[in-house]
């Protein structure tokens, strides 16, 4: 449940974050396709070949939005396989869906489906593939979900790589009927907007980071920084400084404010008097006690930032 309510978090943690050593649970895979199965070997060397089958219908699970349809799918293949999985390790289970000229397409069913999926393609209709991938870590009961998508456009193919992918056979056990690395398709992709193995149905960046997030020891305790993060207190200072200056018709600029921003409260009183002439009118000493008494008043009425009683009460609901 990522928050972020301080814009630089990210770049400070992300080099952090982003390194993944590599789980130290085992890892099982929840499909039935030798392919995918190949690669995720390939893809990931902690991976110790364990695989289980879901056995599910996923035809008889349908939703309104591709996107939400695959996730269900792979939600339902984690449902199904937990209760088997007899050791502490990371499940992942994923499903694929093709979405082009307004459908949803799923492996084709028969060849004049193949051959109707592949005509579309070849008259430039782009196909967006999207990848739902559930990962559940059965010794902690935690489960994490991504949705991860890429879109592929060909231009115009002759019959022969038709006939060529129809005759090999692969494309009936793709999603959208297609099998984007094949030698003879290739060469006639028009353009890639993601990444290939997004499109193969592995996205390994992704995935990597879901396995990275399910491992992660959950969150019991937040420590929040009050000022300006949890209440718009901010505003309060400006108005505070402002009150103070009336008396001697000076402006509180954002120009100023900009210069004793970050400076301690004494020295930012210091330069606000000198930047206003006001040496002979107030001390820094008596600028900041009458400041802190405004406050004490403006504080009291502050409002929460955006976001914060959602936030505090997804946390509540949470325990944490």
């Amino acid at each position: 449940y990522p928050f972020h309510f301080c814009p630089g978090i990210n770049s400070l943690l992300g080099p952090w974050t982003m390194k993944r050593p590599g789980p130290s649970l085992p890892v099982v895979l929840g499909s039935s396709s030798k392919w995918r199965r190949s690669v995720f070997k390939q893809e990931f060397p902690e991976f110790e070949g364990d695989c289980m089958s879901p056995d599910i219908d996923e035809k008889a699970i349908r939703a309104e939005r591709p996107e939400d349809m695959c996730l269900a799918i792979a939600r339902a293949k984690a449902d199904a396989l937990v209760p088997k999985v007899a050791k502490d390790a990371l499940l992942v289970c994923m499903d694929q869906v093709t979405v082009c000229d307004g459908g949803v397409r799923e492996k084709p069913e028969s060849e004049k489906e193949a051959r109707d999926f592949l005509e579309s393609y070849r008259q430039g209709k782009p196909a967006t593939f999207m990848n739902g991938m559930v990962v559940h870590n059965t010794a902690t009961g935690r489960r994490v979900s991504s949705i991860n998508s890429s879109k592929v456009q060909w231009k115009e193919f002759p019959d022969e790589v038709i006939d060529s992918l129809v005759k090999q056979g692969e494309i009936f056990t793709c999603s959208g009927g297609v099998t984007v690395e094949d030698e003879n398709l290739q060469k006639y992709r028009q353009s890639l907007e993601g990444t290939l193995d997004s499109v193969q149905g592995l996205p390994v960046k992704s995935l990597s980071m879901l396995l990275s997030r399910a491992e992660a020891p959950a969150v019991t305790h937040v420590v929040f920084d009050m000022d300006g993060l949890l209440l718009d207190t901010e505003s309060a200072y400006s108005v505070a400084q402002q009150a103070i200056l009336d008396k001697w018709n000076r402006k509180f600029t954002w120009d100023l404010k900009g210069k004793m921003m970050g400076k301690k409260a004494l020295e930012a009183c210091q330069l606000c008097i000198d930047e206003l002439g006001l040496h002979n009118e107030i001390s820094a000493e008596a600028f900041l006690e009458e400041r802190e008494r405004r406050l004490d008043v403006l504080f009291a009425k502050a409002a929460l930032m955006p976001g914060v009683e959602r936030l505090i009460r997804h946390l509540h609901r949470y325990g944490i």
